[in-house]
């Protein structure tokens, strides 16, 4: 895993051959896209946009893919109600 800024996407560019392209159009977007699915390079490379609630940090897990990898990006965190 990898925690970074945005503004370090280069660094990890060359990762995958379709980072640039994903890391391009979070650069460049609005980040007031409605939730769906956006596609970047068809089925090889697309965002999906989705606004949830996470859980609280002692009952989060790690998830695994073998066959994609995600790059995950928070536009907003909300305030925590107590």
């Amino acid at each position: 895993m990898i925690v970074d800024s945005l503004a370090q996407w280069q660094k990890y560019a060359s990762l995958s051959p379709r980072w640039p392209a994903a890391f391009e159009l979070l650069a460049r977007a609005n980040l007031d896209l409605a939730d769906g699915r956006y596609e970047i390079d068809g089925h090889d490379c697309y965002a999906l946009v989705q606004s949830y609630k996470t859980r609280p940090l002692a009952q989060a897990k790690f998830e695994v893919h073998r066959q994609y990898t995600d790059i995950q990006f928070i536009v907003e965190i909300g305030r925590a109600h107590v």
